[in-house]
């Protein structure tokens, strides 16, 4: 792994390990199919652009939970009223 490669699947990691682990096996398994087992940040976007991981982190089920957030509750708790003063 080069250490760019490393860089982009921590970055989306969102700084957590149990993320970061789980993308590191899986573009891991697409190096290895596709890239002759090297990661290089190239490597790395295009496995995590098929994981429709996007340039946050975010993957297909985040948007989703956010998106119905953002439907159902209008943003979250507290977009409808300010915090106390």
């Amino acid at each position: 792994m080069e250490p760019s490669g490393a860089d982009e699947i921590a970055r989306r990691s969102r700084g957590t390990p149990r993320i970061a682990n789980r993308l590191l096996r899986r573009v891991r398994d697409f190096a290895e199919v596709r890239a002759q087992g090297v990661i290089t940040r190239e490597v790395a976007e295009q496995a995590l652009r098929m994981l429709e991981v996007d340039h946050r982190g975010f993957d297909k089920m985040d948007r989703a939970l956010l998106l119905a957030i953002i439907d159902k509750f209008g943003g979250g708790r507290w977009a409808w009223r300010p915090w106390p003063r």
